[in-house]
């Protein structure tokens, strides 16, 4: 599996459906595989963001990613915007995507990496938690929701 920038909108709709059928439809937010297809592609073209995609001889994964200073420092930092990988390529695609991401936003200048963990992806927030503490990764932030 290789990992590259993706350089062309258009190309992340079929993943995002397959995001979609993995999503806790139980928060009250009402995801759309083809809102999220055009935020990425929005992305392709923002010179603060980029969407690293994970290719096994199709896109089986990918990471959008946005640069910004943090609220209440001058650091710059790599935030994390969307992640998902088909569940057959979790593991090592998974690791090998997240790696990139690190990769890139050293070469970005930035000073941190932010990654999350939604409880938006069904069953797998707890797993996705340790394989961030397995990369050496440190819990930061707690997030609560409220729907009104």
């Amino acid at each position: 599996m290789d990992c590259e920038i993706l350089r062309e909108k258009g190309q992340l709709l079929s993943l995002t459906r397959e995001w979609e059928k993995e999503v806790d439809w139980s928060l009250g937010f009402n995801p759309s595989p083809e809102f999220l297809a055009e935020e990425l592609d929005k992305l392709v073209s923002d010179p603060d963001s980029d969407v690293i995609v994970l290719i096994d001889s199709e896109i089986v994964g990918m990471l959008a990613l946005t640069i910004q200073k943090y609220p209440i420092s001058n650091e710059i930092v790599a935030s994390e915007r969307a992640w998902f990988v088909k569940a057959e390529k979790r593991g090592v695609g998974s690791i090998r995507l997240i790696r990139e991401a690190e990769m890139w936003a050293k070469e970005k200048g930035c000073t941190h990496f932010l990654m999350y963990a939604s409880n938006l992806a069904s069953g797998l927030h707890d797993k996705v938690c340790r394989l961030y503490q397995r990369l050496g990764m440190k819990l930061f932030e707690t997030s609560f929701v409220k729907e009104l």
